[in-house]
């Protein structure tokens, strides 16, 4: 890859070139891709384990499109940094960082801080928690204990009708939702339950159907015999990327990199046909609910640890990227993203608890609650094993009572920390401001 690194500074695409080219020979022959195009014995590919050449070509990939200022195909080629059988080295990993925070911007856009929310929840796939009104003088926040609007102009807050609130992509007859995307045996597709299935969040029940977004390697470790089988765990719930915008009534609307797919689906969200990808310069079916995508299906944005990626369908097809000053791409990807009717505002929700706590259940007003039911829950657990004289319990029990203070005070000081560094990295919603926000410099109105 010495060449490759070479030509990066002067000749990017003959860079991308040369990665793709050890990029394409590793998934030929090597096991762990799932694409090997040879057969040892009754196994397809050649075990190679974490290739260094193939994670340094990944890299190579990553830089040079995002030199090139190809936002969507960068964000590709990044995500394949920790595809499986590729080890990337820290200095390969980091000089991709360095580019891909460097891909140029959107001049001319103007951010300011929006309103706090308590999102409370909800399934993997689902509408935005965030919505303009269909003026774009008001931004609805879904998904928490109340749905409430903010005023872009003046930041007045006012209450929402409840059942403005709904955060589930249903079907455009409301019975169904799509839940999730996840893997199979056949390869990505789209879970959908009925809507009722779905309570304060949390989806009760199996799947209503699995219609295919797309076909895919089976991932290695994975038991298949066809399109039946099982697959690992960490395999199963692989979403592959796919952002699922909505539901309309020609089908699903699911869209990764620069494909937009179509998933024609019956009236019990079973396919009725194949996936479709979108031609470019054509909008996508329609109407779509407020959210990440404008209604019309002519524009939809979703956030990266880059910035926000505004991509405008129709009626002049681009890609705009979004990078308020401050961005922090270390701290990962934002969350919630909305675009407006005409596609020049753009709010995205950020916040430093939230995302200290990404990867647990609960928000700071869960661990708040569990801390006062322990609180009192374990001193009279003690009272009780005291009174039934069980001598064994007593002293482990008096050792963790004596350990609570110091537990609190931990847990009290991460998430103060968690909101600190929030704070102190504007890790909070953004809007764009009312004037022209998310306009392209030399953009007609």
């Amino acid at each position: 890859m010495t060449r490759a690194r070479r030509a990066l500074r002067r000749n990017p695409d003959n860079a991308l070139a040369l990665a793709r080219e050890v990029l394409a020979l590793h998934s030929a022959i090597c096991r762990e891709p799932g694409l090997a195009r040879i057969a040892v014995g009754a196994s397809d590919g050649v075990p190679c384990r974490s290739s260094a050449a193939a994670g340094a070509a990944a890299a190579v990939a990553t830089q040079a499109l995002a030199k090139k200022g190809e936002v969507l195909a960068a964000l590709e080629a990044w995500a394949t940094l920790d595809r499986a059988g590729t080890s990337v080295a820290r200095a390969d990993r980091e000089a991709a960082r360095a580019a891909m925070e460097a891909m140029p911007a959107e001049a001319g856009a103007t951010w300011r801080a929006g309103p706090t929310h308590a999102y409370r929840g909800g399934p993997d796939a689902r509408l935005s928690a965030l919505a303009f009104s269909p003026a774009g003088d008001a931004l609805l926040l879904r998904g928490g204990p109340a749905a409430s609007s903010w005023s872009v102009s003046d930041g007045s807050v006012s209450a929402a009708p409840p059942e403005a609130g709904d955060i589930l992509l249903r079907d455009p007859s409301a019975r169904l939702a799509i839940v999730d995307v996840h893997r199979t045996c056949r390869g990505f597709v789209l879970g959908i339950v009925n809507a009722a299935n779905v309570v304060e969040g949390v989806v009760v029940g199996r799947y209503l159907a699995e219609p295919l977004i797309a076909a895919a390697p089976v991932p290695q470790g994975s038991r298949c015999n066809g399109d039946v089988g099982t697959l690992t765990e960490s395999a199963r719930l692989d979403a592959g990327g796919y952002l699922v915008l909505g539901w309309a009534p020609q089908g699903a609307v699911v869209a990764r990199g620069a494909d937009v797919r179509i998933i024609p689906l019956d009236a019990n969200g079973a396919a009725i046909g194949e996936p479709s990808v979108l031609a470019v310069g054509t909008p996508a079916p329609a109407p779509f609910p407020a959210g990440a995508a404008t209604a019309d299906g002519s524009a939809y944005a979703f956030a990266t640890p880059f910035g926000v990626v505004l991509r405008e369908l129709v009626p002049r097809a681009r890609v705009v990227l979004l990078r308020p000053e401050g961005w922090a791409a270390a701290q990962g990807n934002a969350g919630d993203v909305a675009v407006s009717s005409d596609a020049r505002h753009v709010a995205v929700e950020k916040g430093g608890v939230k995302k200290a706590l990404s990867k647990s259940s609960y928000d700071a007003s869960d661990i708040v609650a569990k801390l006062v039911f322990f609180a009192i829950f374990i001193p009279v657990l003690a009272a009780a094993i005291d009174t039934l004289g069980v001598q064994a319990l007593r002293e482990p029990m008096a050792a963790f009572i004596a350990l609570i203070p110091k537990i609190i005070v931990a847990i009290v000081l991460v998430v103060v920390g968690a909101v600190i560094a929030g704070a102190a990295k504007s890790f909070i919603q953004h809007a764009l401001a009312s004037s022209s926000p998310c306009r392209p410099a030399g953009r007609t109105p």
